[in-house]
């Protein structure tokens, strides 16, 4: 990794998910979360809607990985594998205060260039600032 690259960890671009094709998501990386967006279109301005964020700390974050699109030859996917602390449901959640980690993947998909190459660069580099965000957020027993 560059200099450059471990100083500044921030990226943002725009992804799409493979539930929602057609919808643009803005996804920002800082070192602490992971942050995703629905783009909205209106009147040729693009803002971002607050309804639809979902932030994911990089806490929650134990991998990724970078795989080729199935059906579109020019996408590439960044797949998150995430475990995410969920609070106990119904009756048995309001005496026990302990939660679960649930285990859950997120895949979003990179398809901005016209070429594999350029959109598998670009992933690349996702998945390895993502990496050396994990990486830094770890808890690791002190000397």
């Amino acid at each position: 990794m560059s200099e450059d690259e471990s100083r500044s960890i921030d990226l943002e671009d725009i992804f799409f998910l493979p539930d929602h094709p057609s919808k643009q998501y803005r996804v920002k990386l800082s070192s602490s979360v992971l942050s995703i967006s629905l783009q909205n279109k209106q009147d040729g301005d693009q803002t971002t809607s607050n309804k639809s964020l979902q932030l994911i700390p990089i806490d929650d974050i134990y991998g990724c990985l970078c795989l080729k699109a199935n059906f579109n030859p020019i996408q590439c996917h960044l797949s998150l594998y995430l475990y995410t602390l969920r609070q106990p449901k119904g009756v048995s959640g309001t005496f026990s205060k302990k939660g679960s980690l649930h285990r859950s993947q997120q895949i979003l998909s990179y398809g901005k260039f016209d070429d594999f190459q350029s959109n598998l660069a670009e992933v690349t580099r996702w998945h390895r600032v993502l990496k050396y965000a994990i990486y830094l957020n770890r808890n690791l027993p002190r000397k």
